[in-house]
């Protein structure tokens, strides 16, 4: 974890009570920080803020208005000097000023409070006198502070960007975290895989506990059990409606849909009528179009309040990226176009749709099968599971060019069909998956795969269950082009390329491994046709111990005519491997017994 450091907020009125945390850092004094902390004070350490005991060291503490004015100043030459106020950095900082500026004008109105930063364990890193570390670290508070000013009042961009010690703004992880927005006491700051893209506002809005937010700014508020619009959260906030209304939804498409006198109807952003309190029923807007009842009956409309399809339907789901949407005729289910018509006839008794197949899954009697956006039933319901094979390629973009696989079966067994629905691998396998190509760091044969091979080869796995409890896997090449297996089943294979040709570095667990085999398996190159270029009979090839990622040594070596190393795993003889299958006695060096 390292060496951390924290910074509170604390007031007058706080006493010897745990101050609130705001921040922490590890090993570092954030740029932020020292912004907060310039003209501070140096301080006896708040003892409610100590973590492993006290080491002698003294606090900063610097008034927290005028503190949170320095940050504003930085953040407004930023974000007033960049035309895209999206960018992640601009909502970054935007946001770490709001919500301070939040605390210290709603938890902590009308006090004097402070910013107060614990350093114990950041005056460990350089053995610094924990009597002076205080003393220093204040000094350089004012110093960045006073270069900082100075070159926001030239307008230097570049050189405020520098002292705030911000290399990228592209890479949004790591000048926050350096910076010290990625170590705010808050969810909007905190390291995520997908970033935020919308503004501080709008995220506390969105996770609001009182669910009153419903969108653009505009929230919902009660009175006497009815319910108005207000531009804001507070009481003061200008009113868009009365409270009238016994629902308001959240905004959608720029309508909210809202319930008077028990039917629904549409208001827009002003709070005027977009469409009379007279349906049963309203649905998201999904492709334009939200699905709408009257009376037992199901239609759609768009954001204007009009009928797009008038209700002539059972019941219905939502428009799909296809600009289809299932819908209940009688008993049985089928698919519309945006005008209604029958895509799908309406024989089905489920039918769904798939995003990662761009594709309609029709159920019969518990099974899956596949009806192209097309309306034409690819793939008969026969299957318990059925999905896209390549997640990386969007499923429009294969379906296009002829590539998309769809993995099915059932939860044991599984096989493979193309977008014709011909059946490439047979429902015979535990599971189907990636071969991965060498040299190279990539992952999958789509895209490195040799010339004219892509699509064509997949790795198929068959775990084995023995009487004795215990499992093996197996694993081999298929090709689907010839619509066989290439090998015998193997440990373990990956596809390698090299000069004009391509095989499969394989390794095998014998029933009496070599008393030279690393961890009782054998090692061997096939050839593209599943024949062996150099058989499984050795402990280990390019080197003893070779991992994973260095079998590019042996295309490597191989792509420029130099053969590798091996050791066989009977009698472990060294001898070297070339491209072409030729096998050739190691040479010994001069006063070793090495190859």
């Amino acid at each position: 974890m390292g060496n951390r450091a924290w910074l509170y907020l604390q007031s007058e009125q706080d006493g010897d009570a745990p101050s609130r945390e705001i921040a922490s850092s590890n090993n570092t004094l954030p740029t932020l920080w020292q912004i907060l902390l310039a003209s501070s004070e140096i301080t006896p350490s708040d003892t409610t803020q100590r973590v492993f005991g006290d080491a002698g060291t003294d606090g900063l503490r610097a008034p927290a208005r005028a503190a949170h004015e320095r940050l504003f100043q930085v953040a407004a030459f930023l974000i007033g000097r960049e035309t895209d106020k999206g960018l992640q950095y601009c909502l970054q900082l935007e946001g770490a000023a709001l919500w301070l500026e939040r605390l210290l004008d709603e938890d902590y109105e009308g006090c004097e409070c402070w910013f107060n930063a614990n350093l114990d364990e950041l005056c460990w890193l350089d053995d610094s006198d924990p009597a002076g570390f205080a003393a220093a670290v204040r000094q350089e508070c004012n110093e960045r502070w006073l270069a900082l000013r100075e070159r926001m009042a030239a307008g230097d961009v570049p050189g405020v960007l520098k002292l705030l010690n911000v290399s990228d703004l592209q890479d949004a992880s790591d000048w926050a975290w350096r910076f010290g927005l990625g170590g705010l006491d808050h969810p909007y700051f905190a390291e995520a895989e997908e970033p935020i893209e919308v503004c501080f506002d709008e995220y506390e809005a969105e996770t609001a506990i009182d669910d009153a937010y419903l969108g653009g700014g505009l929230y919902r508020f009660e009175v006497q059990g009815l319910w108005g619009i207000r531009a804001g959260r507070d009481e003061r906030a200008a009113r868009v409606t009365a409270p009238r209304y016994q629902a308001i939804w959240p905004f959608d498409a720029g309508v909210a849909a809202v319930l008077l006198d028990d039917k629904v109807g549409l208001i827009d952003r002003a709070g005027n009528q977009v469409l009379a309190c007279e349906l049963d029923a309203v649905c998201d807007f999904a492709q334009g179009l939200a699905a709408a009842q009257v009376g037992e009956l199901f239609g759609f409309i768009d954001p204007s309040g009009k009928w797009v399809i008038t209700p002539r339907f059972v019941d219905t789901g939502d428009f799909s990226p296809a600009n289809q949407a299932a819908a209940r005729e009688g008993d049985h289910w089928g698919v519309i176009d945006r005008q209604g018509n029958w895509v799908v006839a309406p024989t089905w008794y489920d039918i769904d749709w798939n995003e990662g197949l761009h594709a309609w899954i029709p159920k019969r009697n518990g099974l899956r099968g596949l009806i192209n956006t097309q309306g034409h039933l690819v793939v008969d319901p026969q299957y318990e599971a059925l999905e896209v094979f390549v997640t990386e390629v969007d499923a429009t973009e294969q379906w296009a060019d002829g590539s998309l696989r769809m993995v099915v079966g059932d939860y044991e067994q599984s096989g493979m069909l193309d977008c014709s629905g011909k059946l490439l691998v047979p429902v015979a396998y535990t599971s189907i998956g990636y071969l991965s190509w060498l040299p190279s760091r990539g992952i999958s044969d789509e895209d490195l795969a040799p010339a004219g091979e892509a699509n064509r080869y997949v790795q198929v796995s068959k775990c084995v269950e023995y009487k004795g409890g215990w499992e093996q896997w197996f694993k081999n090449v298929y090709d689907t082009r010839e619509g066989r297996e290439v090998l015998p089943l193997v440990h373990e294979v990956v596809a390698l390329k090299w000069g004009t040709g391509y095989g499969w570095f394989c390794t095998i667990a014998p029933d009496e491994p070599g008393v030279h085999a690393s961890e009782g398996l054998h090692t061997g190159i096939a050839n593209s046709d599943g024949s062996w270029l150099h058989e499984p009979i050795y402990g280990w090839v390019v080197k003893k111990g070779l991992k994973s990622w260095e079998r590019d040594m042996l295309v490597e070596h191989w792509n420029r005519n130099a053969p590798v190393a091996a050791q066989r795993a009977d009698d472990g003889a060294l001898v070297l491997l070339h491209g072409d299958g030729r096998v050739e006695p190691a040479p010994l060096l001069a006063g070793t017994f090495e190859a």
